[in-house]
């Protein structure tokens, strides 16, 4: 299996408390980007699982 990693740039803080309660995203510290974050190999896993046909083909 591939190892895939998320990495993401957050418009707000707002958005960012959500990607770190809901996707299990943690903050990458960096001088470029404020609200830079990086969702693990597992959690990525999940998300794509969840929201791609790969998965279950019964998508909700």
């Amino acid at each position: 299996m591939m190892t895939v990693d998320i990495i993401t740039d957050a418009k707000n803080q707002e958005l960012v408390n959500h990607y770190v309660d809901r996707l299990g995203a943690r903050r990458v510290s960096t001088r470029f980007h404020k609200h830079r974050l990086e969702v693990a190999e597992e959690s990525a896993a999940r998300i794509i699982e969840k929201y791609t046909l790969e998965g279950d083909l019964n998508v909700k």
